[in-house]
This record gives structure tokens, sequence and C-alpha cells, in this order.
């Protein structure tokens, strides 16, 4: 739906501020356009493990946000959440560790999407994307904001009001 497109400017200034599932799974995998039916040199459940909380690839990236928010860093999930069941993992991480958080839900018409999923290097299933989008929550019970393709994210990360600070260690 366009999520990646959109974080796009904010990885270019602040890459260490999104933690992106699918960066985690290239950078642990490679990059599979695809997998052949009875490939053994793919591990389907390594790589395709989006829901499976027993998943290497994504425990390390909730374990990447979960140390990100016990340090007050400004955190952007990059995962496809569709329903706040899926987002209510990361409301609690950032809610124990008094990190204040929002919900970006990305709206885009179906029709673009499907279109967008033509013009991908590897077209995905109609069948599936159009699944994905009826299983798409549009609203969340927490602090959320709507956003489409054409709008601007502004991210600032917190600064120090001043610049007389002396740092001491590493």
């Amino acid at each position: 739906a366009g999520k990646s497109h959109l974080l796009k400017e904010i990885k270019a200034t602040h890459p260490e501020c999104v933690v992106s599932f699918d960066d985690y799974r290239q950078q642990f995998l490679g990059k599979h356009d695809y997998i052949e039916e009875g490939d053994p040199d793919i591990n389907r459940e390594f790589l395709y493990g989006w829901t499976q909380g027993g998943s290497a690839v994504i425990s390390i990236a909730k374990q990447a946000v979960k140390l990100r928010c016990e340090n007050k860093l400004p955190t952007i999930v990059d995962a496809m959440n569709l329903t706040d069941d899926d987002r209510k993992k990361f409301a609690k991480v950032a809610q124990d560790n008094g990190v204040h958080f929002e919900v970006l839900i990305l709206d885009t018409e179906k029709e673009e999407i499907l279109s967008n999923n033509q013009n991908r290097a590897k077209i995905i299933n109609e069948v599936v994307v159009s699944e994905t989008i009826e299983n798409f929550e549009k609203t969340s019970r927490f602090n959320y904001r709507t956003v489409n393709n054409n709008d601007g994210i502004e991210f600032k990360p917190l600064t120090l009001t001043h610049d007389k600070i002396d740092i001491i260690g590493d």
C-alpha cells in the first residue's frame, strides 16, 4: 500500500529510527522475490513466518523495537500491522516504557493498490492482495492518524535544547 515508499525520506535522513521487518528479512536471508515450491535452499518458515512468534527474524525485529523504546529512542516500526491485534504488541512496548506513540494508518484506495501491484517486479496474487485489503483495519483504539501516499510525514527526533553539554565516556 506504499508504507515503505512513504518512509523513504525518513530512512534517508534517519535510517537508525526505522525498524523495517522487510529490511531485517533481507539482511539475514538475502533478497528472494519468490520461493520455488520445494526449494530446499530457502527455509519458508524463516522467510515467511510473518505471524509466527517463533520466527527468528520477527523475534530480532521485535527485540530491536523493545530496545529502542527502553532507551527512549525515536522508533518507526515498518511492518504490515493490519489490525489492532497486530499493533498492540508495539503499543504495549511503548506504553511500558513511557514512550509517546502514534499509529499511522496508510489509506490507499484498493484500485491504486492493485495498480501498483501490477508494476512490481514480482506481482502478488490479486486474491492475496484483496484479502489483505479486506482484513485491514482503517481505524485504531490507539492514538492514530490516517495518511495517504501524497502526505509527507514530518519526523523530528527530539534534540537537546542547548549546546553547553559535556559528554563523558564512550
